[in-house]
């Protein structure tokens, strides 16, 4: 006759417990190195937006990289009547 109940747990083999203590420390630092992170990159961020809120607006108007593509100089040349050949 079979005993009722649930079957006795089974102890993990030497191997389990091992691999079970690795992955428990691999977790534990993948999780503290996205925590550092997700902070640095709140810093940064908050770095960043107190700069450009200190930043004149003409300053900004400036900055911009417009006119200084192939587009740009090929209107100028075209305004001025010269041809790029």
């Amino acid at each position: 006759m079979l005993p009722e109940g649930p079957p006795p747990p089974q102890r993990p083999t030497r191997q389990e417990t091992k691999a079970d203590a690795t992955d428990r420390a691999a977790r534990e630092i993948i999780r503290d190195e996205g925590a550092a992170r997700d902070a640095k990159t709140a810093a940064l961020r908050a770095a960043r937006l107190e700069q450009e809120g200190a930043e004149p607006a003409a300053d900004k108007a400036t900055s911009d990289k417009a006119g200084s593509g192939k587009a740009a100089k090929a209107a100028k040349s075209a305004k001025s009547g010269k041809t790029g050949k």
